[in-house]
């Protein structure tokens, strides 16, 4: 994603007909009822983070303003996601304890 240039070089599929008309459709409709999920923004290095891009843009609602974007990223890379004022939600996933880790194996794995 952070090479692409335009809408078209973000998707890939077998059937370049069904493609061109989704592309065609989320262009015409400026991507009003559909969803990109943008995995790994953490991923990125911090130059194709910061740097003007199609990525950005379509996260900050310059391209594609009507879809929905869902970014996904480690917490250390999240806090620049949280500077773009197009973001509306942020949802933290907070993971298990080591206590909690063995009390669910405990609960779910019979004994032998």
């Amino acid at each position: 994603i952070a090479k692409a240039k335009t809408i078209d070089d973000l998707f890939q599929h077998d059937d370049e007909d069904l493609l061109r008309e989704v592309i065609q459709r989320m262009k015409k409709t400026s991507g009003e009822g559909n969803a990109l999920v943008c995995d790994g923004f953490d991923e990125l290095s911090k130059q194709e983070r910061t740097q003007h891009s199609l990525f950005l843009d379509i996260i900050k609602g310059r391209v594609l303003p009507k879809c929905s974007v869902i970014v996904s990223s480690r917490p250390y890379a999240s806090l620049e996601l949280q500077k773009l004022q197009s973001i509306t939600h942020h949802v933290e996933i907070v993971g298990f304890t080591e206590e909690q880790i063995k009390e669910c194996i405990r609960r779910n794995i019979p004994d032998k």
